[in-house]
């Protein structure tokens, strides 16, 4: 805010206004002059701020300067090549109220406020009183002023004014006003008739920098009374960055010289700061933002753990520091700084090596956006140990300097107090659907979906258009955090990496969906301790344009008939530095639609030699990309062997007995098609081909009850690794009702359980374990089986259920654990209530020969 353009503004402003605060009057109704108030006294402080420096200058467009534009203003206040706008069939199009007019008209008027802006801001530090040139352009600046707001004052209130008539038209207007702050004060002090120049210029301004607080009109109560808190929570265009960051608010307010909107941005802002979740969405302050598992959503619950969150909160501690000092100034709370420390840590969790993943942002697509480039939310930390110090304690201190080490994005030792899982290991998110996995040598991320979640947005015309399975378990593979840049650019793009999806990209139409493609089923959960975790979900697409949100669907209903009817049940578990993935239950639910259904593992960058063997045992080898296509078929379908190929410090192999379908391999130089995935790219250079290497299990057409087992491996120091797939976890069911696996040495157990009751074998001696309800389990047992570290999550996040109860013939003892009347034990772990339902928990008992247990649950991040 304030800080962008003139750090000593604000002070500047406090400081006039203390000076003249005893002398600082207002007149009585019987003459008699009083002292301003407190409030009064600060909104002239921040008013004199305002003046000195434009507000958000950094907006202020560019390929243009004050002389050039002031020499096309003519004598009228018509800009001289905008005779367009004078047209009937301009004027027409104002008053209609569709998308296609308004967009036309749009453009235009912001092009004549921005070069009013500019002629202003010419005249910002100009000594008072004006020249004489000054004077007569300031005269014919107020009559552009004047008819180009009246132009945009007859517009309905509609949604297609979003962006231009509540963002950009607002932001001229005010850095129009403070530009001219000398003549605007003595306008309101002098109060000349409504009919002169100058007074009719100083109201369209007013009015339109109201703008920002009033267009578009949402359709409820707020609309009659802007000027209210409701006004900035629950509604798309209104949340969030959309509400605190595009629109000139505060400025607005100072303008206006209004106490009661500074009272609502105070509160707005203060709440803003603060987190929701799936089982508080409707009740907590902000319905998008932070969320309580340390991500963060924007337009609806997308995973956009930066963007529209991180934007917002940067304007809120900015809108809250601007108004230290002030009646308006609220101290950060404990609960607030908790919130912010936790969305700090966990945004970390989707950055690697300064590089974005490519599953959080429309911009996906956009070549050029995913770095590298500092950690987004270095800013916050940066906010809180400029601004917030005081409310610091010595280790989050530490913590907060040292967050670009932590986030791994330079080399150095972190703080002893810093606790490392908090950065590096294994997560879940419990409100993103997301397996994360961290470490210094490589990156794993499983992107899934639920009935509960929104896809990411696609963006005809502004960004990405081809988001249809970027949520659907899309899993990436880094040891570098550049595997996928210029790979996107040659996607297949119905065989994301990790993606389940019937083939036939031709036939993929782009849309504008603002609300993302999600899952038919509330199944999804996760659990993590340390370097071990799993999740696991049901995959079968949604078609939601029936359910708009942020904007309206645009594209001919059917169009991507494709992306629907494929139904699977999609596990994914980490030990260490392998990931294991299972699928079951593969199903063509519309078999009358053409085309194969594959599973694709990876489709990245072809970047160096790769080796490995087919089912058969023959050695396959090819060296780096040399412009020519290699093919292999690595399993057949009923093939028994294992088949594995080495690539870029990832070693991958396939468990035959839980295959069915060819797998398939190929390595090849693709034309890129940057063009026609996001509208910006035709305005970058973009290269014109990728290489790309791909490896994918064809399923084959209408598949019934398909599935595949695999394992990835990240390869020490980059060379192919040695360990089998059995010696590290062996899968011990992979089907409709539950997905599960052990280590070798029995010591780790992991299941994901759709339905209940399920039973499952403990260990290889014979013992068993049973789940009575859906649920994903983790046991971790000691070396010498006397301690166990339970770790559950509920993936329906059903706000009824209380516990999840695991029976097990195995005596135990500590908190929990009961003795049924048969003899076997019964583990009861409470599951968290809202704000943190969904939570995984993890429970530590032991074997009845082992000492009891003391502890109690402890609630896993």
């Amino acid at each position: 805010m304030f800080r962008k353009t003139s750090n000593a503004r604000l002070a500047i402003g406090l400081l006039l206004a203390a000076m003249t605060f005893l002398t600082s009057c207002k007149p009585q109704d019987g003459g008699e002059a009083v002292p301003k108030t407190p409030k009064e006294v600060a909104l002239e402080s921040l008013r004199a701020g305002m003046a000195a420096a434009p507000y958000r200058g950094y907006k202020r467009p560019g390929g243009m300067d004050a002389k050039s534009a002031a020499a096309k203003l003519t004598a009228d206040g018509l800009f001289s090549d905008m005779e367009d706008v004078e047209s009937p069939s301009f004027q027409k199009d104002l008053l209609n109220n569709y998308a296609t007019p308004q967009r036309k008209v749009a453009p235009r008027l912001e092009l004549a406020f921005n070069r009013i802006w500019i002629i202003a801001e010419g005249l910002r530090s100009a000594p008072r009183p004006l020249s004489a040139d000054q004077t007569e352009l300031l005269a014919r600046l107020y009559r552009a002023i004047t008819h180009y707001g009246s132009l945009e004052a007859k517009r309905p209130n509609v949604s297609p004014r979003f962006h231009i008539s509540c963002f950009a038209i607002p932001l001229a207007a005010v850095n129009t006003y403070f530009a001219l702050l000398p003549e605007m004060e003595a306008l309101e002090a002098e109060k000349p008739s409504a009919e002169s120049e100058a007074a009719k210029a100083r109201d369209i301004l007013q009015a339109l920098g109201y703008q920002a607080w009033t267009v578009p009109a949402r359709g409820d109560a707020t609309d009659a009374d802007p000027v209210t808190v409701e006004r900035f929570r629950k509604e798309a265009f209104w949340v969030g960055a959309n509400a605190l960051t595009y629109r000139p608010l505060l400025p607005v307010a100072l303008m206006r010289r209004s106490q009661p909107m500074l009272d609502v941005l105070a509160e707005v802002a203060d709440g803003t700061l603060s987190a929701t979740s799936f089982a508080t969405v409707d009740t907590s302050f902000s319905s998008e933002g932070m969320t309580v598992d340390g991500a963060a959503w924007a337009h609806g619950r997308q995973n956009q753990v930066f963007a529209y969150p991180h934007d917002a909160l940067v304007s809120a501690l900015e809108m809250l520091h601007d108004l230290k000092g002030t009646p308006w100034e609220r101290p950060l709370t404990d609960d607030q700084m908790d919130c912010l420390f936790n969305y700090l840590r966990g945004s970390t969790w989707f950055s690697y090596k300064r590089v974005l993943p490519p599953v959080l942002d429309r911009q996906n697509m956009v070549h050029g956006s995913l770095g590298p480039a500092d950690l987004p939310t270095k800013d916050i930390a940066s906010l809180l140990l400029k601004d917030w110090k005081d409310q610091l304690d010595a280790d989050q201190i530490k913590e907060l300097e040292a967050l670009p080490t932590l986030a791994g994005e330079r080399s150095g030792t972190p703080p002893e107090s810093v606790d490392a899982g908090n950065y590096h290991g294994v997560r879940y998110f419990w409100n993103q659907d997301v397996l994360a996995v961290k470490s210094p040598t490589h990156y794993m991320l499983v992107n899934m979906c639920s009935k509960r979640s929104d896809g990411l947005e696609s963006a005809v015309g502004a960004a990405s258009a081809w988001n249809f399975f970027t949520d659907d378990g899309h899993t990436l593979f880094c040891r570098d955090g550049r595997e996928y840049i210029q790979a996107i650019g040659a996607w297949n793009l119905t065989a994301l990496p990790g993606v389940t999806a019937r083939q036939g990209e031709d036939r993929l139409t782009p849309i504008n969906n603002w609300r993302g493609f999600g899952s038919s089923h509330n199944f999804a959960g996760g659990v993590s301790r340390g370097d071990t975790g799993c999740a696991g979900f049901v995959f079968e697409k949604e078609n939601r344009w029936d359910k708009q949100g942020a904007g309206a669907y645009e594209g001919p209903d059917g169009a991507n008939a494709i992306i629907y009817g494929i139904k699977a049940y999609k596990a994914f578990f980490v030990a260490g530095r392998t990931l294991l993935a299972l699928g079951a239950g593969i199903t063509d639910l519309m078999p009358e639609l053409p085309g194969e259904v594959w599973t694709t593992i990876n489709q990245t960058s072809w970047r160096g030699p790769v080796a490995g063997r087919d089912a058969q045992g023959t050695d396959l080898v090819a060296g780096p990309p040399d412009g020519n296509r290699v093919e292999w078929t690595l399993l057949d379908k009923g093939g028994t062997g294992s088949p594995s190929l080495s690539h870029d410090g990832f070693t991958y192999r396939v468990i035959p007995e839980f295959t069915t379908g060819t797998v398939r391999a190929s390595l090849d130089r693709r034309p890129t098609k940057w063009d026609k995935l996001a509208e910006p790219n035709k305005r970058k250079k973009t290269p014109a081909e990728a290489d790309i290497f791909q490896l994918w299990i064809d399923h084959g057409a209408h598949p019934q009850d398909a599935g595949y087992a695999y394992t990835v491996t990240a390869d020490d120091d980059g060379t192919p690794s040695t360990a089998s797939s059995e010696e590290n976890l062996v899968v011990l069911s992979n089907d409709k009702k539950m997905q599960a696996v052990r280590s070798a040495d029995g010591r780790l157990l992991m299941a994901v359980i759709y339905e209940a009751p399920a039973t499952l074998p403990l260990d290889s001696q014979g013992h068993t374990l049973s789940v009575e309800t859906p649920a994903v389990l983790m046991i971790e047992k000691s070396a010498d089986a006397a301690e166990w570290i339970v770790t559950v999550n509920d993936p329906g996040q059903l706000a009824e259920k209380k516990a999840v109860r695991i029976i097990t013939d195995v005596p135990l003892e500590g908190e929990g654990v009961s003795v049924l009347p048969d003899g076997k034990t019964q583990l009861e772990v409470r599951l968290p209530e809202a704000p943190l339902l969904g939570k995984p928990v993890t429970l530590r008992v032991r074997s009845a020969e082992g000492t009891p247990n003391s502890q109690s649950p402890e609630v896993s991040r």
